[in-house]
């Protein structure tokens, strides 16, 4: 009896997993399975961004309520995924900007200016003291 129920409880697990996986590319994401094992994200640095992970959230949540009952610790975790999966997303989206700022800097002209630079050389005697030999 006890594999008969590991057994469902696995598959749920699968189901739920490729379910979510599934809403979230449909959505233009990129899930990964490091997803899955997120225990706390951070939340989002703007408004917005925050914004698209509770609505992608609770998209993701009801449509899977219309088809499966959704346990309350399953609903925490699909909020999780999501949000690490937008996390991501975000972080890859902050770096292109970068990337393209550093390159359009890149590429305007650089004016050459030349400087004259001096260098001094300090030779410091020590003076010994002691006896004529040393």
């Amino acid at each position: 009896m006890s594999d008969h129920r590991d057994i469902v409880t696995e598959s749920r697990t699968l189901t739920l997993q490729a379910a979510v996986f599934r809403a979230l590319r449909d959505r233009g994401l990129e899930p990964e399975l490091s997803d899955i094992l997120a225990g706390r994200v951070q939340p989002a640095d703007a408004l917005e961004a925050q914004m698209f992970r509770t609505l992608v959230g609770t998209a993701i949540v009801a449509h899977l309520r219309a088809t499966i009952r959704l346990e309350e610790f399953e609903r925490r975790w699909v909020y999780r995924v999501v949000d690490a999966a937008c996390r991501r997303h975000e972080r890859q989206q902050q770096r292109r900007t970068l990337n393209r700022r550093a390159t359009v800097v890149a590429r305007e002209p650089v004016a050459l200016v030349s400087t004259s630079t001096a260098t001094a050389t300090t030779v410091v005697f020590r003076r010994r003291i002691g006896d004529s030999n040393g």
